[in-house]
């Protein structure tokens, strides 16, 4: 190895470290006891970015960088180190178009759960199966600083969910980030989807008066926006 990067001991002494070749076409995640016995070596068809080992030297994570690559490009890998393999690789739902990798990670070895440590702050929880619990939180985070592109993705799933039986209890969390929202973008298609999403929720939660309000600004800055059915049952029920 001579392209040394992230290197990380537990309190085991398992200790992992990241390599890459010379052209930087891949990179190499390693995992080494503390007898110097390599564990697992797994070759990357991208360069490697932030990794992490549990304390007790049983689990790892490394996160592979945007490539070529569409089997490896973006994944991030989590290792069972006492058995020696790789458990899952996959997407983080919480790498946008912004790629915002994690800086770091944390792991709960008996709740069986791994948090992805971003900026700000900000943590999001997956279980060792590769499940991510906090997608609401992480929709909810975009609505509130996300960038354009983020903000209206995470306004599309929102308007998904909200047609589903949602539970009201659930999005009332969502109001102020997307009242923010109107003042943050300028954009009118944009400024029509916030509207019919405050409406959906105010009409969730029994607040018709609201949600009119939000459905006629809708309807006025887009035509289109699909509120107009909507609107005219809550008037005639009004």
């Amino acid at each position: 190895m001579k392209h040394l990067d992230n290197g990380m001991v537990s309190n085991s002494g398992v200790f992992i470290i990241s390599d890459s070749t010379s052209k930087g076409m891949y990179g190499v995640f390693n995992i080494i006891n503390a007898d110097g016995e390599t564990l697992i070596r797994q070759r990357c068809r991208a360069k490697l970015g932030s990794t992490g080992i549990s304390d007790d030297g049983h689990f790892a994570v490394c996160q592979a960088l945007e490539s070529a690559s569409k089997a490896d490009s973006c994944k991030l890998f989590f290792f069972d180190i006492k058995n020696k393999k790789l458990l899952w690789k996959k997407t983080p739902e919480t790498i946008g178009s912004g790629l915002n990798w994690a800086e770091s990670y944390r792991f709960d070895t008996k709740k069986k759960i791994l948090y992805l440590i971003h900026k700000k702050d900000r943590v999001y929880r997956y279980t060792f199966e590769g499940t991510f619990i906090d997608s609401k939180l992480y929709r909810l985070h975009c609505i509130d600083t996300g960038n354009d592109i983020e903000f209206l993705e995470a306004i599309k799933e929102l308007k998904e969910e909200l047609s589903s039986n949602a539970d009201p209890r659930e999005y009332g969390s969502f109001v102020a980030p997307l009242e923010k929202g109107l003042k943050r973008f300028s954009d009118k298609d944009t400024k029509s989807k916030i509207h019919r999403a405050l409406g959906e929720i105010f009409h969730l939660q029994g607040n018709d008066v609201e949600a009119i309000k939000h459905f006629e600004t809708a309807l006025k800055l887009n035509p289109r926006i699909g509120v107009k059915r909507t609107l005219e049952k809550l008037k005639k029920a009004d």
